[in-house]
């Protein structure tokens, strides 16, 4: 017997936000049992989002109990009983803090889930139960999502149980050497030898047409740069399907990863060597005496992935949080092992003698072709990315890894031990310059290194313990043979880093600055002011496909060529009458839009506070939305498809990766997309600039913005429109500067807000 619970609460933090709804059923595989399910007073006003979110309000919970009253119950409920949820670390976490004493078997149906069916946009509740055509009656509330959750529960015990029965007798193997919580039932399963292994088979790919216009960048001597808006998804498959065996068409890490699963076998597909699992690893891995829980969930993914797999690319490997930390034990680090003796990385590189090549920008900076022609679609991207090739990053974590596998190796070693300590100790030092000198900004608190902190006391400890363990690890030495090369070699790396940030930090050439990741940890961080040369490097050979040329030339001498025509179906208008100081004008005017609309519409809003205010604000007033507030995005995604007289609200980022922007036909664009000007990168790039507002600012302001509106001009069939409700456009200086721009691609038309129709 099982109890799958779930709960509604105020909030996502355990210790400050409280329980609004409990409900939970008791079952077992052949089916469901006793049902318990209330309301809850959480004892104070509930957030507005909340009540968008599950349809609860404070009116609801007037006459309810408090939880206190309610524990005893829920603890008989319970009994001892395994607790089955979506999530359930969540749950319990709340019914801990609430008083409940809970030391029952947890099964988490995300991870079973996450284990067993790979490559989802999404392991929310809701898409699993649509993707398996179960019952979810009424979402985001508590005895439903129970409900559903042992619906999910029960067919992915099923999925367990047909798999291949050698798999299975090999992670029962395997849980043995763990102390997760579903270890004693899945050693208990019994094969289903009726069914067999539903693997995902993935679609044929049809060879495309090539555009005309794509035509010319294959027939244009390079070097060239042409202007063409994204998405580039259609534009790199068609390139790789026409190219020559000796091109290389290189793409975002992102747009890779989106595409690999639809180009042909045929063609070669790319990543940088460390991005692909090693199988030789995997096997070492595998023979570990004792696993983590989250060692083992990430292992588990990767043994049912691999064999459905046609690329070995970890990516495709829905990997979260700690799970992450088993990449770096079973990917192909070209430290240990060389990468063309691994079956993945061998198969990629024989494809690609045979046909053009799609690689991700990184993999392009790494492995420079000698010969053949580039094609590097993304400008703007591969320039950010090269910049951060050539960049420096390291906090405590990635500089103990080699030294703690090391230490598995060789664990009397006393010098591995000093090492270990010693680097602790560095950290400390810089976590201590930190907390005198960072500048206390409440959202990214940074100490940028300049000469006034070079010639304090606690930088030059910093130096002489650099000193002290390079010193040191030529001790190692002695310990070096076959099994330990890789991890000296990585060892080696770090020390080099240190060297680079400490010992040369050349801050007359590099921003260098401490910082924290989002874990709390201290991390220090250096990047160039200009990497031209390294630009150069690229030139000769290679095609660059951008979104705006003039922001993007990297030489004054390259050819450049506009594929890009301006759009005969795109209108752009520009809000004259905005005022910022009246927060209910435009979500008053969205709304009363919105209620005759039946076009399929997205807001664009660049924080979350104002993606909250107007979620809250078009949910009051009984507008259907789909917010990037209430899910992730591949969760937002089929929310939308599902759901057509939703209205879409996202940030820029989330917007630039969704998927469907063509089925837009009214964009809305709350504010200009400026960069924050602290961003790293824009700090280091600005260095250069006489004007950094005008000649970095503006100009990426004005792309992003350009970003955003090309998102749904893609399809010349219909007629689109895109509304600015910034009135900066209109009385700052700037504006003539994006009105200008934003003429090359479409008609622009100054409105006031009363006069924009359907």
């Amino acid at each position: 017997m099982f109890v799958s619970l779930d709960l509604e609460t105020t909030g996502f933090d355990a210790k400050t936000d409280k329980i609004i709804e409990f409900g939970a059923i008791k079952f077992d595989l052949s089916g469901p049992g006793e049902k318990l399910q209330f309301l809850v007073d959480p004892g104070h006003p509930i957030p507005q989002i909340v009540t968008h979110i599950t349809r609860i309000s404070d009116k609801d919970l007037k006459d309810a109990p408090s939880i206190d009253d309610k524990l005893e119950e829920i603890k008989t409920f319970i009994g001892d009983y395994p607790i089955v949820g979506h999530n359930i670390q969540f749950d319990i976490g709340f019914l801990r803090s609430a008083g409940l004493e809970i030391n029952n078997p947890e099964y988490d149906t995300q991870v079973l889930s996450g284990i067993l069916i790979p490559n989802l946009p999404s392991y929310s509740l809701e898409i699993l139960t649509e993707i398996l055509d179960l019952k979810h009656a009424e979402k985001h509330r508590a005895l439903d999502d129970a409900i559903a959750a042992m619906e999910l529960f029960t067919v992915l015990i099923e999925k367990f149980r047909s798999i291949d029965p050698k798999l299975l007798k090999k992670i029962q193997t395997l849980c043995g050497k763990s102390n997760w919580a579903l270890t004693s039932l899945i050693q208990k399963l019994k094969p289903n030898d009726s069914q067999k292994n539903e693997a995902t088979q993935k679609p044929k790919t049809k060879v495309p047409t090539l555009k005309s216009n794509y035509k010319k960048i294959l027939d244009e001597d390079f070097p060239a740069l042409f202007e063409e808006i994204p998405p580039y998804n259609k534009l790199a498959q068609d390139l790789a399907n026409q190219a020559s065996a000796d091109t290389y068409i290189a793409v975002s890490k992102n747009l890779f990863q989106e595409i690999e699963a639809e180009i042909p076998n045929k063609i070669a597909k790319i990543d940088v060597a460390k991005s692909y699992i090693s199988t030789f690893r995997l096997s070492q891995f595998e023979n570990s005496a004792h696993f983590k829980d989250e060692e083992l969930i990430a292992l588990l993914k990767i043994l049912v992935w691999i064999e459905q797999t046609d690329t070995g690319l970890l990516n495709e490997v829905a990997l979260y949080n700690e799970e992450r930390s088993i990449i770096q034990k079973v990917n192909l680090d070209p430290n240990i092992l060389k990468p063309d003796e691994e079956h993945f990385w061998k198969k990629a590189l024989e494809k690609d003698k045979e046909s053009a090549a799609i690689c991700t920008h990184q993999y392009l900076i790494e492995n420079t072709p000698e010969n053949g022609e580039l094609i590097i679609i993304d400008y703007e991207n591969f320039y950010k990315s090269l910049h951060f090739h050539q960049s420096n990053y390291l906090k405590l974590d990635f500089a103990l890894e080699p030294l703690n596998s090391l230490k598995e190796l060789e664990p009397e070693n006393q010098t591995l031990e000093s090492l270990s300590s010693k680097t602790t100790i560095l950290f400390g030092l810089i976590g201590i310059i930190f907390e005198k000198t960072n500048d206390q900004n409440q959202w990214a608190a940074r100490s940028t290194i300049d000469e006034t902190i070079l010639a304090t006391k606690e930088w030059n400890d910093a130096i002489n313990s650099v000193k002290r363990l390079i010193e040191i690890s030529k001790e190692l030495g002695d310990i070096k043979n076959e099994s330990s090369i890789g991890y000296l070699k990585r060892w080696k790396s770090i020390l080099e880093e240190l060297d680079k940030l400490i010992l040369c930090p050349e801050i007359d050439r590099n921003f260098l600055w401490i910082e924290k990741d989002y874990h709390e940890n201290i991390v220090i961080r250096k990047i160039p002011f200009q990497i031209d040369d390294k630009i150069e490097e690229f030139l000769p050979n290679s095609k660059i496909i951008t979104q705006d040329i003039e922001l993007s030339k990297p030489s004054p001498e390259i050819k450049t060529i506009n594929l890009t025509s301006k759009s005969e179906n795109l209108d752009i208008f520009i809000a004259t009458d905005c005022d910022d100081y009246n927060k209910n004008q435009i979500p008053n005017f969205l709304i009363e839009y919105l209620k005759n609309s039946k076009e399929r519409c997205a807001i664009i809003l660049n924080s979350r506070k104002q993606l909250e205010y107007f979620t809250l604000k078009l949910s009051q007033a009984d507008i259907p939305t789909v917010s990037q507030m209430a899910s992730g995005l591949g969760k937002l995604t089929e929310q939308f498809k599902n759901t057509p007289e939703a209205t879409l609200l996202l940030t820029p980022n989330a917007w630039e990766v969704f998927k469907n922007k063509n089925d837009i036909e009214t964009l809305f664009i709350h504010k200009v997309p400026f960069d924050p000007p602290s961003e790293a990168f824009l700090v280091a790039q600005s260095k250069n600039l006489r004007d950094p507002w005008n000649e970095l600012q503006i100009p990426r302001a004005i792309l992003a913005l350009k970003k955003i509106i090309n998102g749904v001009r893609n399809n010349n069939k219909v007629n689109k429109k895109a509304l600015i409700l910034d009135s900066r456009l209109v009385t700052k200086g700037y504006g003539r500067d994006f009105q200008e721009k934003l003429k090359e691609i479409a008609r622009v038309s100054e409105i006031k807000l009363e006069n924009f129709q359907h």
